[in-house]
């Protein structure tokens, strides 16, 4: 594990460093955009609350306009239900194998090695994690 571990760094800091390094004015601007137009809808977001809370008339309506409508219908609703509990069983149930054939596994005696198979020794020297 701790072999590769250098090589892992050194794949994730590419992932992290070359793009901030080639981010141009136009992404930044993007960005800089992105952040502001967040921050607007969250204004918004909390005059809405506040005339909610205080039960304005056209309240209500003014949540309704700006929240995302129902998925699906009643019926359709309820078959994309059934499906994700049917898929969420599935998962399950690989999840019970899975941790079932580990369980077996650990439980297994070390099998004996060959008796013309060298002798373990203890490595020599120190290991360092760190």
């Amino acid at each position: 594990m701790l072999k590769f571990q250098p090589l892992v760094t050194t794949g994730v800091a590419a992932l992290l460093v070359v793009p901030a390094v080639t981010l141009g004015e136009d992404d930044l601007g993007s960005l800089q955009d992105a952040l502001t137009r967040t921050g607007r809808a969250i204004e918004v977001l909390r005059k809405v609350e506040e005339q909610a809370a205080a039960d304005e008339p056209g309240a209500v309506e003014r949540v309704r306009s700006i929240t995302d409508p129902a998925m699906l219908d009643g019926p359709a609703r309820d078959a994309r239900l059934e499906t994700l509990r049917n898929e969420v069983n599935l998962l399950q149930v690989e999840l019970d194998l899975l941790e079932a054939r580990t369980f077996e596994l650990g439980s297994r005696p070390m099998p004996e090695p060959p008796a013309d198979a060298p002798p373990q020794t203890e490595p020599k020297g120190t290991v360092s994690t760190g």
